[in-house]
């Protein structure tokens, strides 16, 4: 579940959903800042968006969002997700100096970036998941 809080991000606000969401049922709570990818970089008074992602176990999905909802959290996602326990690093930049004739090396990482991309375009995919993390 990811859960938006709208407004200011003192350190209280973020105890009390820590302790909102393990009331609820919530097996852990994680907190990151999200990249609007609408917004074009270096905007003067562009505000960071956090958002705050709770995880359970499926049976609980349904009991933890009516818990946090209770307790005054309004989701902007619910869903099952698939999550990685481990994740392995992927490099993504082009290697200067090798080329082939006239076409460069590409990297396993461009390759895994190119057939993500394509997998997320197509209408018949609903959700991609994967461990890669990239550098």
């Amino acid at each position: 579940m990811k859960y938006w809080r709208k407004g200011g991000r003192e350190g209280g606000a973020r105890r009390r959903c820590w302790k909102d969401a393990l009331e609820a049922g919530a097996e852990d709570v994680e907190e990151d800042v999200e990249e609007d990818e609408e917004e074009e970089e270096g905007e003067e008074g562009e505000e960071e968006a956090r958002v705050t992602r709770v995880y359970c176990e499926p049976a609980a999905l349904a009991g933890v969002r009516k818990g946090l909802e209770e307790r005054g959290w309004t989701p902007s996602l619910v869903q099952f997700s698939y999550v990685p326990t481990t994740w392995v690093e992927v490099e993504v930049e082009e290697e200067e100096g090798k080329e082939k004739g006239k076409v460069a090396v590409v990297t396993p990482g461009q390759h895994l970036l190119t057939l993500l991309d394509a997998l997320e375009e197509d209408p018949d995919v609903q959700n991609v998941f994967h461990n890669a993390r990239f550098v």
